[in-house]
């Protein structure tokens, strides 16, 4: 039979503290994100309450599952049977858990194909790219939930050949998949990114595309030396608890990648915001504390300029185009700001 699976509760524990820290995180970045831009739309924000939503119900099932598995380790030795019981119950946890994750990369996956068919601007990138890194999504769907069924047919056993005998016939090949499709969305919105970028404005987006750039890639090399960690640590300790620990870490970095992505956007207050599309199609809004308003593109009136006047728009009506053509100023009484607005916004 060879060497026996460990009832590793600290290798669980660890791994849930992990999670619930990362989740914990993610929360509050869903919160600064519905604080912040209030004025994306209802799509993007179901976007973020659907990735939340399986985050916390990820969350619910690994304390449900940890619960059960160290009550079961507590009445081990006085009513064996219960224990049993209940370890198979935590187990169950444990795999939905598991499923809720593969789920939850291929929803922050789809938002990225998505973002991928609306940058392209051919028509034959719009349908050869998507297409290419949806089969990889859907590849990266089914290997990880033929790991899952395998997993759990011989995780029942006690025997460690069962188990380990799966690291390269489905852990490995899962995993590959799984950094492939995160290697080929980076590369490909990097790509893209950087095409969108006018020769005429190159000095003034150069920060903000190198900031979108390092942001992508650096999303990209943590979720792959996360996969790869999952799969050695699978393949080292088959026997541990340490494995399942990993894969209770790994949704949460999913989570919390793609709302950071949405929240970078703070950090390029003079970036356009056809280059925020990569991630948003409607720019941050400012509100000072006299209840003027500053658009992303806010940059102050020189001294000796003209001054048009158009009619004041109140916060409700002030829509930013994506293809702005016009200027025009709003009296506030305060420091005058040139703003950038939708022309059919400057007819009276």
């Amino acid at each position: 039979m060879g060497r026996h699976y460990d009832d590793n509760l600290g290798a669980l524990l660890i791994g849930q503290m992990i999670s619930t820290f990362l989740y914990g995180i993610s929360t509050l970045q869903t919160y600064v994100y519905l604080m912040t831009f209030p004025r994306d739309r209802p799509e993007l924000k179901l976007w973020v309450m659907l990735v939340w939503g399986l985050d916390s119900a990820n969350v619910i099932l690994v304390c449900h599952g940890l619960y059960y598995w160290a009550w079961g380790m507590v009445i081990q030795k006085t009513d064996p049977v219960t224990s049993d019981a209940h370890e198979a119950f935590a187990k169950q946890s444990f795999y939905v858990s598991a499923v809720l994750n593969l789920v939850a990369a291929s929803v922050v996956q789809c938002f990225f194909i998505i973002r991928i068919y609306k940058l392209c601007q051919t028509r034959l990138a719009r349908y050869t790219l998507p297409t290419i890194m949806s089969v990889l999504v859907l590849a990266h769907l089914a290997l990880g939930a033929e790991a899952v069924v395998k997993v759990i047919s011989t995780f029942r056993s006690t025997s460690l050949a069962s188990l380990s005998s799966l690291a390269f016939s489905a852990a490995l090949p899962y995993t590959l998949l799984a950094v492939l499709s995160d290697v080929f969305l980076a590369g490909t919105l990097t790509l893209m990114s950087r095409g969108r970028v006018p020769l005429s404005e190159k000095p003034r987006l150069h920060s903000l595309v190198h900031q979108s750039v390092t942001l992508l890639v650096h999303r990209c090399v943590l979720l792959s030396v996360a996969a790869l960690v999952r799969l050695i640590v699978f393949t080292v300790l088959p026997w541990t608890a340490w494995f399942i620990a990993a894969d209770f870490i790994m949704g949460k970095l999913y989570a919390n990648s793609f709302v950071a992505c949405l929240n970078a956007r703070t950090m390029w207050p003079n970036g356009s915001q056809r280059d925020s599309a990569v991630f948003s199609s409607v720019p941050d809004i400012s509100v000072r504390s006299n209840g003027s308003i500053l658009p992303a593109s806010y940059s102050p009136t020189p001294r000796n300029a003209a001054r048009p006047v158009s009619r004041a728009v109140s916060l409700p009506e002030l829509v930013f185009c994506k293809h702005m053509g016009a200027k025009a100023v709003i009296p506030t009484g305060a420091p005058i700001a040139a703003r950038e607005i939708c022309p059919c916004l400057l007819t009276t």
